[in-house]
């Protein structure tokens, strides 16, 4: 969300609405997100030419009423995502309808645009523990992960791995390790170079949050701390491939570059480092933690 659109009678910028909602949104404060929200769609009203937009709000929408309820209907918020997924579903249409240039990345406009909304979709499906519906959701936004924001691709790419270690499909883990490794070493290379994705709208389940919109103005690059996270957390799940393959060794050497890295988190570089709990992974807001 990079539009700043006038109120016309708040006269509030739709940028420091979008911020504002995120704000509420990540202290888990729902009841003023979702009051933000409403103001955000009346700032923006009845736009035939951004139905994007329309959807990402739609969306966000969606997510905060989820979370606003205590996460206890999961499947009306799935409901509503069944229907997003169509409007962007439409929005590859149209592009094929109108000529475009007819390539392929133009044909996964829609699926990009809403890279979001398969994702929590997918997320929901894991808590209800209905895998094959989660991975039908999940799969094809591989297919463009290159385009996604890095926070969005790598959540892609663990939900996958959770996904293919569960039903046991091990012949499609390997290109995703390689993936994840790859976005890793990209992002410790250059740990304060912008994020090259394009810029999406997010959120949180335990592992996997439900995720809505991240806040406007932001270049979607992950600090370096947070970096060393993820690190930790693909050894983790390394060691849980190797495990499901019946390698102990490979199990024990994961385990103990996880810990290494780990042990690297918790040695900061600096005495103060303001940044420091703003690389801390989003909150559960179901646990708090």
């Amino acid at each position: 969300m990079s539009r700043e659109d006038k109120g016309s009678n708040s006269g509030e910028s739709f940028t420091a609405l979008a911020s504002t909602a995120h704000d509420h949104f990540t202290s888990r404060a729902y009841p003023k997100a979702a009051e933000t929200l409403d103001r955000l769609k009346r700032t923006v009203g009845n736009n035939k030419d951004n139905k994007e937009l329309e959807y990402k709000l739609a969306h966000n929408a969606a997510v905060v009423q989820y979370y606003k309820g205590n996460t206890t209907e999961p499947k009306r918020l799935l409901e509503t995502l069944a229907q997003l997924k169509l409007n962007y579903q439409a929005i590859t249409e149209s592009v094929r309808q109108e000529g475009g240039a007819g390539s392929e990345d133009e044909l996964d406009i829609g699926l990009v645009a809403g890279a979001y909304v398969r994702y929590n979709e997918a997320v929901i499906h894991l808590q209800l523990r209905q895998y094959s519906l989660a991975l039908e959701a999940a799969e094809p936004l591989f297919s463009v992960a290159e385009a996604l924001q890095d926070e969005l691709a790598l959540r892609v790419g663990f939900l996958l791995l959770d996904l293919y270690v569960i039903l046991k499909i091990t012949v499609k883990i390997s290109p995703v390790v390689m993936f994840l490794e790859k976005t890793l070493s990209h992002l410790r290379s250059e740990p304060s170079t912008p994020s090259k994705r394009s810029s999406a709208v997010t959120g949180g389940d335990n592992q996997h949050p439900v995720h809505s919109a991240p806040r406007s103005g932001g270049d979607g690059g992950i600090p370096t701390v947070a970096t060393l996270e993820w690190q930790s957390t693909l050894g983790l799940y390394k060691a849980r491939i190797h495990l499901l393959l019946g390698n102990t060794n490979g199990t024990k050497s994961e385990l103990k570059a996880a810990g290494d890295a780990i042990a690297t988190l918790q040695q900061p570089p600096f005495t103060h480092n303001p940044t420091r709990q703003q690389a801390r992974k989003l909150p559960n807001p179901d646990t708090g933690r």
